[in-house]
């Protein structure tokens, strides 16, 4: 966990301890591809090598481009390009190593990319006003290709209200047709609107910020709770 500039480890009685110094004050993004944990800070990015515990900055490789948003899928590490609709991938299990050629477009719209995120071993590319579904082909040249599904005309507008919670993707979104905002849940991919109306409402009354929302989610006592702020 990141609270305010530090990172921590947890064991199971609640006890945390410092790993090291993760720059800037806003939200991180982070995500383990089996080997390392991946955070993407607001100045920087980082990764720690599970196996030793051991925090650094990714430096080593000029090939990563400023990265807004990550996730993990089948050993991969995938980012996404500030201010454009393009996303990366990492050497497999290796967040250290990353090529120039490791990339590709979310082109069915030409939209900027607001998160990427792993959903039951598919890739969801979440832009301003589109949706995209992709999948790890294992193809060696181009490790991702895109769904033939029709993208959806939905767009999210906060990174971190972007989570997966009881199997699927919960986000707040604007409809690309009717224009209104709401929290959606993918239900394979298609889109449930699950916010009643006055929670639109209060969405709506709070547009001017909703960038900055944040969601988690928990269980208790066999009910699982999705929970939503700005």
């Amino acid at each position: 966990a990141v609270g305010g500039e530090t990172l921590y480890t947890i064991n199971s009685s609640g006890t945390a301890t410092s790993v090291g110094t993760i720059e800037g004050t806003l939200p991180v993004d982070m995500d383990a591809n089996g080997a390392d944990l991946v955070i993407v800070a607001e100045l920087k990015s980082y990764r720690v090598l599970l196996s030793s515990g051991v925090l650094s900055e990714i430096t080593s490789d000029s090939d990563l481009s400023t990265p807004t948003s990550c996730t993990s899928i089948n050993g991969y590490t995938v980012t996404t390009r500030a201010d454009s609709d393009v996303f990366q991938w990492s050497s497999l299990r290796d967040a250290s190593a990353w090529d120039a050629l490791d990339f590709a477009t979310a082109e069915s719209n030409h939209d900027t990319l607001v998160a990427v995120r792993s959903v039951n071993k598919e890739l969801v590319l979440l832009g301003r006003k589109s949706i995209e579904f992709w999948y790890n082909s294992g193809n060696p040249t181009q490790a991702f290709e895109p769904r033939s599904v029709a993208p959806l005309r939905l767009g999210c507008l906060s990174r971190n209200s972007a989570i997966v919670a009881d199997g699927a993707l919960f986000f707040v979104g604007r409809d690309g047709d009717g224009g209104g905002i709401g929290i959606y849940r993918l239900n394979g991919y298609q889109p449930e609107k699950v916010s009643t109306p006055p929670i639109d409402k209060w969405l709506q009354d709070h547009k001017a910020t909703i960038a900055i929302a944040r969601a988690f989610a928990f269980q208790l006592m066999g009910h699982a709770f999705f929970v939503f702020t700005i």
